[in-house]
């Protein structure tokens, strides 16, 4: 037992020091002068070495201000952990230059895998890698707010219930979970968007309906006809999602 314990302060040692080295990288050093993105690396060691990636993208009035900004931690899906700033910044458009700092984690690739497949996202990396950043940054931390899709939108779900501190609101796209994890998910609200033709619907329903009965707000907004890529596109362009997760709307707004 006394091993053990040994060993796992030496883990969280290390990560910690990585987290500081990593944001340090990231930073340049000190605080962002000029940049509207800046990326960093989180190395995490357990079993493995993981460099857990990400991105910073900063309101254009974040370096001019000494406020505290509300912050957006986006998950994506499946397929996007290989991504590029520049990608990044196409596909999520309609969260950029907007009143909050985005942060942009990129789940790792397991090296083997069939077709170079993400893993899942992990609870204890991206607590650690959220903290840092809300830390680091002027990021106030009661006003942050957890979206994902696919497999962030269900990593989404998960999330609260591992870290119930961080998160003041939650937008999920085509996610699901198990019931056990909404049972006591933190008494926040939740707005969930699914396409009315995504193969996985009846699970997406199944969750809010779980998550309803254990007295979670829930907001659930179907979109008739549409698919599951056609979910997210259409979900991000919703402009009251957007005001929603910035504040500017106090509660969610049904189309």
């Amino acid at each position: 037992m006394a091993n053990t314990r040994t060993v796992r302060r030496y883990l969280y040692c290390i990560l910690m020091l990585s987290i500081c080295v990593g944001m340090q990288e990231a930073k340049g050093g000190g605080p962002p002068q000029s940049e509207d993105v800046v990326t960093g690396a989180l190395q995490w060691r357990n079993d493995e070495t993981i460099d857990h990636r990400y991105y910073v993208f900063l309101p254009k009035e974040y370096v001019s201000s000494d406020r505290d900004w509300p912050m957006v931690v986006y998950l994506h899906g499946g397929g996007g952990g290989g991504a590029s700033a520049e990608q990044i910044r196409k596909l999520l458009q309609p969260l950029m230059n907007q009143p909050f700092v985005l942060l942009v984690p990129l789940c790792p690739p397991v090296p083997d895998g069939m077709n170079k497949m993400h893993q899942t996202w992990n609870h204890q990396i991206l607590g650690a890698l959220i903290k840092s950043v809300i830390n680091e940054y002027r990021i106030d931390s009661a006003r942050c707010s957890l979206m994902g899709f696919s497999m962030g939108g269900s990593a989404s779900w998960e999330l609260p219930y591992y870290h119930p501190e961080l998160f003041d609101k939650v937008a999920v796209m085509s996610g699901s979970c198990h019931f056990w994890k909404v049972r006591y998910f933190p008494k926040i609200p939740v707005w969930v968007f699914s396409g009315g033709a995504e193969q996985w619907l009846p699970y997406h329903k199944q969750t809010v309906d779980a998550a309803k009965s254990f007295g979670v707000n829930v907001t659930y907004t179907i979109w008739p006809g549409l698919g599951h890529g056609e979910n997210h596109k259409k979900s991000l362009n919703y402009e009251p999602l957007v005001q929603w997760l910035s504040g500017e709307l106090s509660a969610p707004k049904q189309p």
